[in-house]
C-alpha cells in the first residue's frame, strides 16, 4: 500500500486517465458501429430501390450476370434482381421471351448464389455467401412483380468500424502520455506548499516554538496550520511554565535543604543537651516542611495534567464532613473552632480532585489563623452551581494584594515559615480545569480570608486535545 501522498495522487489520476481512455475506446467503438451501420444500411436501402426502378423501366429485358459485386475502399457490394411474374398488361407493355419459369433470376453479380435467394423475407439479415458473411436486405416491388436482395460484407463493414474508432482514439492516445506527465507536474507543485510546511516545523527548535507562517498557503493548509500554531503556543506556554516551575521549585528546595543542613551541623558541634533538642525541633521542621513542599509540588505535577471527568456522582457537603473530622486534631490543637453548615450538593467529578481542593482551602484557613479563632465552611448546591465557601479570623490578605494569591511559590511574606505557597495555586488549578469559579473576600467579622469556590454540577474536564 503506498504510503505518499504524492504517490498516491499521482497512481489515482494515472488510473483515471487509464479508466477515462478505456470508456473513450469502448464508447467510440460503439458509436462508430452503430453510425456506421445506420450509413451502410442507408446505403443498401438506397441501392435496392435504384436497381428496382431500373427493373420497372427496362421492364425485366437485360437479362444476365453483371460479373463479381462491385468492392469499393468501404464495402463489397453483391445483389440479385428476380422477376416473380408478368407485369401487368398495359399498353405498349414490352413482352419478354424468356421461356423460363417465374420466378426467375434476371440479373445479378456473379458471387452472389442464386439458390432460393427469392425466398427471403423482406427487411435486413445477415446471410453467407460465397465464404462471406454479408448484411443483405431483401425488397419486393409494390406490384409484386420484381424483387431486389443487395449485400455487403460484414467484415468490410467490421473494418470500417474499427478505422473510424482508430481515427477517433488516436488523437487521445497521443495526448495521454502528455497529460500523465503534466499531472505528475502539477501534483507535484500543489504538495509544494506541504513540503515548505515540512520543512518549516523542521526547522522549529524547541526553545523558540515561532507560529508557522500563513503565506502562500493554500485554503485548505490553513486549518491544519492554525491547529499546529494553537499546538506549538500551548507547548510553548507549558514549557514556559515548567521553566518557571522549576526554578521556583528548585529555589523553594534549596531553603529547606539548607536549613536542615544547618540545623544537622549545629546538632552535631551541640555542646549540651538543649542546643541539641533546639536544633532537633528546628531539624523537624525544615523536614516537614521539606516534605511538604514535595508532596505539593508531586501534587501540582499530576494536576498539570488533565484531570478526567468524574464517572460517579460526588456529594461535596460529604467530602467537606469527612475533611472537617481529618484535620479536626488540628485544629483541637490550636484551640480553632472549626464549624460546617453543609446541605447536600452532588456533582460529577473526580472525588480526589475535590478532596486535594478541600484539604489545601482548610490547611490554609487551619495555618493562618491564630490560636482561639475561627474557621468555618460552608456548602450549598443552587442554580445548578455547587458554592463552597471557607472563611476564618486569620490575619487576612490586603485587598491590593489579593489578586496575587495563587501564584505558585507566592507566600505574600505571611511570618508562617511552614508555607510554601502551593495549597491555593493547587486549588486555582482544579477549579480551573473543571471551570469554575474562584473568588477571594474579606473573612469572618471583616478580618482573615473567605475564599469562594463555584462548580457547575455538571463538569467536564478540560481534556488534552
Amino acid at each position: 500500500m503506498l504510503k505518499s501522498l504524492q504517490a498516491r495522487l499521482i497512481s489515482a489520476a494515472i488510473a483515471v486517465l487509464l479508466a477515462c481512455g478505456l470508456f473513450a475506446a469502448v464508447g467510440s467503438y460503439r458509436a462508430a458501429s452503430l453510425e456506421a451501420d445506420e450509413i451502410l444500411d442507408a446505403h443498401l436501402a438506397q441501392l435496392v430501390q435504384t436497381l428496382m426502378f431500373l427493373s420497372r423501366i427496362n421492364e425485366g429485358r437485360g437479362i444476365g450476370d453483371i460479373g463479381v459485386g462491385v468492392h469499393s475502399d468501404h464495402s463489397y457490394t453483391t445483389f440479385q434482381i428476380w422477376q416473380l411474374k408478368l407485369p401487368p398488361a398495359s399498353a405498349g407493355a414490352h413482352v419478354s421471351s424468356d421461356p423460363r419459369p417465374f420466378p426467375r433470376l434476371i440479373l445479378r453479380s456473379g458471387d452472389m448464389e442464386s439458390s432460393r435467394a427469392f425466398e427471403r423475407r423482406d427487411g435486413y439479415s445477415n446471410d453467407a455467401f460465397a465464404a462471406r458473411t454479408f448484411r443483405i436486405l431483401a425488397r419486393t416491388s409494390a406490384d409484386g412483380v420484381y424483387r431486389v436482395i443487395a449485400g455487403q460484407d460484414l467484415l468490410d463493414r467490421r473494418e470500417m468500424v474499427e478505422g473510424i474508432a482508430r481515427s477517433n482514439i488516436r488523437p487521445y492516445l497521443l495526448i495521454l502520455p502528455l497529460g500523465i506527465l503534466t499531472l505528475i507536474g502539477l501534483i507535484y507543485y500543489s504538495l509544494g506548499p506541504i513540503r515548505r510546511l515540512t520543512a518549516e516545523v523542521s526547522s522549529c527548535e524547541p526553545s523558540h516554538l515561532t507560529p508557522l507562517s500563513f503565506d502562500a498557503v493554500p485554503q485548505e493548509l490553513k486549518p491544519l496550520i492554525s491547529a499546529l500554531n494553537s499546538l506549538l503556543q500551548r507547548l510553548h506556554t507549558a514549557m514556559e511554565s515548567e521553566r518557571r516551575f522549576t526554578g521556583d521549585a528548585a529555589h523553594e528546595l534549596r531553603t529547606p535543604i539548607a536549613a536542615l543542613r544547618a540545623q544537622l551541623d549545629a546538632m552535631r558541634l551541640a555542646g549540651d543537651k538543649h542546643t541539641r533538642m533546639q536544633a532537633q525541633q528546628q531539624a523537624a521542621i525544615s523536614a516537614d516542611r521539606l516534605a511538604r513542599l514535595l508532596n505539593q509540588l508531586l501534587t501540582l505535577s499530576r494536576l498539570d495534567a488533565a484531570l478526567k471527568p468524574g464517572e460517579n456522582t460526588t456529594d461535596l457537603a460529604l467530602l467537606a464532613r469527612e475533611l472537617c473530622q481529618d484535620m479536626g486534631p488540628q485544629a483541637i490543637q490550636k484551640q480553632i473552632d472549626l464549624s460546617l453548615h453543609a446541605l447536600s450538593a452532588p456533582l460529577r467529578a473526580d472525588a480526589e480532585a475535590l478532596r486535594i481542593l478541600i484539604r489545601n482551602l482548610l490547611d490554609n484557613a487551619l495555618r493562618y489563623t491564630p490560636r482561639g479563632g475561627r474557621v468555618e465552611i460552608s456548602v450549598a448546591s443552587t442554580g445548578g452551581r455547587v458554592r463552597m465557601l471557607v472563611a476564618d479570623s486569620g490575619p487576612g490578605v490586603p485587598a491590593a494584594q489579593r489578586a496575587a494569591l495563587g501564584q505558585r511559590f507566592n507566600r505574600l511574606d505571611q511570618a508562617d515559615g511552614n508555607g510554601v505557597g502551593l495549597g491555593l495555586s493547587i486549588v486555582l488549578r482544579i477549579v480551573e480545569q473543571y471551570h469554575g469559579r474562584v473568588a477571594f473576600g474579606p473573612g469572618l467579622d471583616l478580618r482573615g480570608l473567605a475564599v469562594s469556590v463555584e462548580l457547575p454540577v455538571s463538569i467536564e474536564s478540560e481534556m488534552p486535545e
